[in-house]
């Protein structure tokens, strides 16, 4: 369930599963911020034309690798977003995917804002916030 306490990102987790290599890090990040972008567009598309499968598949990709990377307020939108779909609920997927858009934004804001690597050598556990 997404909260206010639900991370942008979690660095921890990110620090764990790369063994705090804080370059590989800085480079899963710019990919998967890259892939998201064309992932939305497609998932937009195909919710307005209600092209289920796609959103589906797009939802669920989406939510995949939110999660491999610790992004938990995009992985729990995109887990929305796909039951959305599955029960052919356009209006309210189309709501949700407004949420989606924002939570990218917010990603891209706090790691363009953040000194992941001090982040990670600090021993900080993160929730981070583009409002700081």
């Amino acid at each position: 369930m997404l909260n206010s306490e639900t991370p942008v990102l979690d660095l921890s987790y990110l620090n764990e599963a790369t063994g705090g290599d804080s370059d590989f890090i800085a480079e899963l990040l710019q990919e998967f911020q890259g892939e998201l972008s064309g992932l939305y567009l497609k998932l937009s598309q195909a919710a307005h034309k209600q092209e289920k499968k796609t959103v589906v598949l797009l939802a669920h990709t989406i939510k995949g690798a939110s999660a491999n990377l610790g992004a938990e307020r995009i992985r729990a939108i995109a887990a929305q977003l796909e039951l959305l779909a599955r029960a052919d609920q356009y209006t309210e997927l189309n709501a949700a995917r407004t949420f989606l858009e924002v939570e990218i934004g917010n990603l891209k804001a706090a790691t363009a804002k953040a000194d992941i690597p001090s982040l990670l050598d600090s021993g900080q556990v993160l929730h981070l916030d583009p409002s700081n």
